[in-house]
């Protein structure tokens, strides 16, 4: 599945859940190997924001980290 359409499962889940609201999250864009267009989530929580990216998870990056670049980046 593409990045975008697990980005919109993960929003409607975290929505639905009641644990948050729409005002907290906003989609993030990035380039990945440089030349190919990335989206991933930034969950506001407690403050601070926090990257969700699900497409990148099997690829190895963890909550907090998006897929950019050559590797992962952090938003912090």
């Amino acid at each position: 599945m593409h990045c975008t359409q697990q980005n919109f499962l993960l929003s409607v889940l975290l929505v639905e859940s009641g644990w948050f609201s729409e005002k907290d999250l906003q989609l993030g864009h990035s380039l990945v190997w440089y030349i190919s267009p990335h989206q991933y989530l930034k969950v506001k929580i407690d403050g601070s924001i926090i990257a969700a990216d699900p497409w990148n998870y099997r690829f190895g990056a963890s909550l907090g980290q998006f897929a950019s670049g050559f590797g992962y980046s952090s938003l912090s």
